[in-house]
């Protein structure tokens, strides 16, 4: 928490470092504090076109909003993520979850579609949640030298 802070406070147009922040913040139910940044996060993801901070804030955001018993707003934000990889498991299973505690029926058939093209021979790649443990994963040396720099700027 200390060293984000402190590189979001230091260049606040870091997207990732809103959604590790926000997310960091939601696990330990801070979840007022977090929602802003998770926001931030898929706004921001949004308009530069980088699907997979839109798909782990959409996560992350249905995940808070889900816990709250705020089942739309989960819903819409399960909706993002799956909108920007169809076939992601992950997403697909929260959203018709989300949609069956909602009472709505054909949650899981609307899930079901991920499974789509998929066999044994044909494996769709990994889900997007499984590369969250890789900071910037698709520019690591060069977005982590950032927001070390940014961090290490800061007083």
């Amino acid at each position: 928490l200390y060293l984000l802070k402190h590189a979001l406070d230091a260049d606040p147009t870091l997207v990732e470092a809103h959604l590790r922040f926000g997310h960091v913040l939601h696990l330990i139910n801070q979840n007022i504090e977090a929602k802003p940044h998770l926001e931030r996060a898929l706004h921001d993801a949004k308009e530069q076109h980088v699907n997979y901070l839109v798909y782990m804030s959409g996560l992350f955001l249905g995940d808070s909003a889900e816990h709250e018993d705020r089942l739309t707003e989960a819903i819409a934000y399960f909706r993002e993520a799956v909108a920007v990889d169809p076939h992601a498991h992950i997403a697909n299973v929260a959203l018709g979850d989300a949609l069956l505690r909602s009472g709505d029926r054909g949650g899981w058939a609307e899930a079901r579609r991920m499974f789509d093209g998929e066999s044994q021979d044909s494996p769709k790649s990994l889900d997007p949640w499984f590369y969250y443990r890789f900071a910037q994963y698709w520019k690591l040396a060069a977005g982590l030298r950032e927001m070390r720099e940014a961090a290490r700027r800061t007083p």
